[in-house]
């Protein structure tokens, strides 16, 4: 886990794509999905999560708007978690790239960006942080599976 920077929740909460209710409930229920993944304690994919979050359609599964309301909703349900005087690990953590095996560009623009986590550029930096942050979210979310 990484010490959240000043940049932390900049933006990411609120609906998106005009879902009102809906965007609440897919919010709750990809939580709810993570959380369960945490516990099973490996790695899922983007169209994984986009198959279990049934509040809002995906006609292009995970690639719906070129990848943006994954995106959005992953971010949303992180920043939902995180709060700024406590350590937690980022929960988007859990869900990767179905042909990379790791989170991809989205991923690491958001905790940068969004976070203010200082992640290395190289591929084997990011893979190590990754691996990091992947052990602490099933760690610290796992055991409240059975909770949410």
């Amino acid at each position: 886990m990484t010490a959240r920077g000043p940049a932390f929740g900049s933006s990411g909460r609120g609906c998106y794509g005009g879902y009102g209710d809906a965007w609440d409930e897919a919010v709750e229920q990809a939580r709810v999905t993570l959380y369960r993944w945490a516990a099973e304690g490996k790695p899922r994919t983007y169209t994984d999560l986009a198959r279990e979050v049934t509040a809002i359609p995906w006609p292009e599964d995970a690639f719906t708007h070129s990848g943006q309301q994954i995106g959005m909703l992953l971010g949303q349900v992180s920043l939902n978690e995180l709060v700024r005087d406590e350590d937690r690990p980022v929960l988007s953590s859990i869900v990767v790239g179905g042909d990379e095996h790791v989170p991809t560009r989205g991923y690491w623009t958001f905790v940068r960006t969004e976070l203010g986590i200082p992640v290395p550029r190289s591929d084997l930096g990011q893979l190590e942080h990754w691996q990091a942050e992947f052990a602490a979210a099933c760690a610290y979310y796992g055991p409240k599976a059975t909770s949410a």
